[in-house]
């Protein structure tokens, strides 16, 4: 069993290294956060006090950001592996197996990349916590602290979220008949599962809850919890994604008629029909731009505000070091996964690029209908994060009194666009190299 799981591994490298970048990304930033709470807990008094709010924000944001991303990336991995693991159980491999065997390469892949990031961590915490809090001015010199038990406590939370995340991939692929795996030519689509329901279910409640006390608190209360909601909306949206993905999808899409142009058509109509890639694509970086978008948003209405009350909100500014301990963990994870999940499905791209070739379409139709499709996604993900972030600004500007204001469009379109970099160069590089094979060869599998 062992040979089996190695030598899947190696053959099928392509698609495995999607679920070891995202493992490793988030690994790295889960321990720059437990790093931070660590030495927190080193000391006492307003120094602990500050440490302690410094690294919440750095483990929620980076943690619902890695929930969200590795999920979606360990679905991806299993759904794109159904035709292997149909044929194993051709050659006489239990389902029962089958599954296991999935889930231990799951583990071990998750187990790596976590690993590699926790080392990473190790190597670049000093340097991250002197550039974080240069601006700070501590009651007591402050020295970083972090230990092998955290490291391996964060590296066990990541397998576990993968291992779990893929039990239900693994369970389809262990059931699914090798004829209905070989014939089929699209991995099931992902559904609401009673997980997702009840995370939505979480989500919301926890969204009202936090709406509940902005409504009825004072400005205190508001300037607290406001950078709490653009997550828990985006949350909603993460969760009920199955749901609304897709339908976001085709329904912005279906305003551009598909007889614009050819590549438009290949690109609108590969887009609708991967779901599962689709999906695991689009999430991470909604869940990046909605973030980003948000919590600017936020800073931006809470200074407008102060400014209408005293004419002064000097202090109302995102520092450099503040951006990055917010945000950079959850765009570095979502900006992996994004980009992750568009190389993993290249591998399987070759023989449809083949395919379209063969039926007569043009090199440059090919490559276009690349680039359309990183712009469906980008845009999808775009459109959605801007509801999550429209939806914050309206809610904390009518806590204050205040008309819809203060939405961050240039942190909306900085994310959206780096995104999409990376999104296309994920896509159009794999792309570019199948048109570059020889037709016939890759129709026959040579």
């Amino acid at each position: 069993m062992i040979t089996l799981i190695l030598s899947d591994l190696r053959a099928n490298a392509r698609v495995w290294v999607g679920i070891l970048l995202v493992a490793a990304a988030a690994g790295f930033t889960a321990s720059i956060g437990a790093g931070l709470l660590e030495t927190a807990n080193a000391y006492e008094g307003p120094t602990r006090k500050a440490l302690q709010n410094a690294s919440s924000p750095v483990l929620i944001f980076s943690g619902f950001t890695a929930l969200v991303v590795l999920s979606s990336t360990a679905n991806l991995t299993v759904s794109l592996q159904r035709r292997s693991y149909a044929l194993w159980q051709i050659f006489n491999v239990r389902p029962i197996l089958v599954a296991l065997i999935v889930e231990l390469q799951l583990a071990i892949v998750s187990a790596l990349g976590a690993i590699i990031g926790a080392m990473l961590s190790a190597v670049a915490f000093r340097r991250l916590f002197e550039f974080l809090f240069a601006s700070w001015n501590f009651s007591t010199p402050v020295e970083p602290h972090t230990n092998i038990s955290t490291l391996i406590a964060v590296i066990l939370a990541i397998i576990a979220v993968v291992v779990i995340a893929g039990l239900r991939s693994a369970r389809n692929a262990a059931i699914t008949s090798p004829l209905q795996a070989l014939t089929e030519p699209e991995p099931p689509k992902i559904r609401m599962t009673w997980i997702r329901y009840l995370l939505t279910a979480l989500a919301v409640a926890a969204t009202y809850g936090l709406v509940s006390m902005m409504v009825g608190g004072d400005v205190q209360t508001v300037t607290s919890t406001s950078i709490l909601i653009a997550p828990a909306i985006v949350m909603i949206m993460a969760a009920a994604g199955p749901l609304l993905l897709p339908l976001t999808l085709r329904a912005w899409t279906w305003i551009v008629p598909a007889r614009v142009s050819t590549s438009w058509y290949l690109a609108r109509h590969a887009a609708r029909y991967r779901v599962t890639q689709s999906t695991a694509t689009i999430s991470p970086l909604m869940v990046g731009i909605g973030l980003a978008g948000g919590i600017y948003t936020c800073v931006e209405i809470l200074a407008e505000y102060v400014r209408q009350q005293s004419g002064d909100a000097s202090g109302y500014v995102l520092e450099p070091g503040q951006a990055v301990q917010l945000l950079g963990g959850p765009l570095l994870i979502a900006g992996i996964g994004a980009a992750a999940t568009v190389f993993m499905s290249g591998g399987a791209r070759q023989r449809e690029i083949a395919l379209l070739q063969a039926a007569g379409s043009t090199q440059r139709q090919i490559a276009v209908s690349a680039i359309l499709e990183a712009v469906i996604y980008t845009l999808t993900a775009m459109l959605l994060a801007f509801i999550a972030v429209i939806t914050t600004a309206f809610i904390v500007s009518s806590s204050l009194g205040m008309s819809l204001t203060g939405i961050h469009y240039l942190s909306i379109l900085i994310v959206t666009a780096l995104g999409f970099v990376l999104i296309l160069t994920a896509s159009l590089g794999p792309t570019i190299a199948a048109l570059r094979r020889d037709v016939t060869r890759t129709l026959a599998g040579v």
